[in-house]
């Protein structure tokens, strides 16, 4: 069940990112894939920066996101499975995405560009990154239907004898 968990949780995070990264890339005042373009760029975009931020949190497994509780539940099942090696993958994990994402964030929002750029003007396309994040946060909060959910997905995955009435009808 964690892991079913992790995927929706994980696939939620990423389609936010990704939609963020276009966003952000497409207000660059050249189109490149050098970090360099878009260095400082988040002087002029606050409120994605905040996006960036929140998403970044999830990525890495910290509370109050749905990312925190994907970690969770792999951690609780690596420590009933006594699998300690991939215990310490998943927190590597966690602090190398946290480093790396925090590392573009910096360099994005923080750091100051090296001339004054002009951003272009676009539809931020917005709506859907903040819809995403919102129910990162909220799944964060209340992971009890997700989880729920996985679980009854799994035993059902688990139990042939379930599986093969449902498919044949017997």
């Amino acid at each position: 069940a964690a892991a079913l968990v992790f995927a929706v949780n994980h696939s939620l995070i990423k389609a936010a990112m990704l939609m963020l990264a276009g966003a952000v890339a497409s207000r660059a005042p050249v189109k490149t894939a050098a970090f360099t373009a878009i260095t400082g760029l988040g002087k002029y975009l606050p409120g994605m920066g905040v996006l960036f931020f929140l998403g970044s949190l999830a990525l890495a497994g910290i509370p109050p996101t749905n990312g925190f509780i994907s970690k969770l539940l792999l951690f609780q099942s690596g420590i009933a499975a006594a699998e300690w090696g991939v215990l310490a993958l998943i927190g590597v994990s966690s602090v190398l995405t946290l480093v790396y994402t925090m590392r573009a964030f910096r360099r994005i929002w923080w750091q100051a560009p090296d001339a004054e750029v002009k951003v272009k003007a676009s539809g931020d396309r917005l709506l859907a990154p903040i819809l995403l994040l919102g129910l990162v946060v909220l799944l964060g909060v209340w992971a009890e239907p997700l989880v729920s959910l996985a679980q009854a997905t799994t035993e059902w995955l688990l139990s042939p004898a379930a599986y093969v009435a449902a498919v044949l009808g017997g």
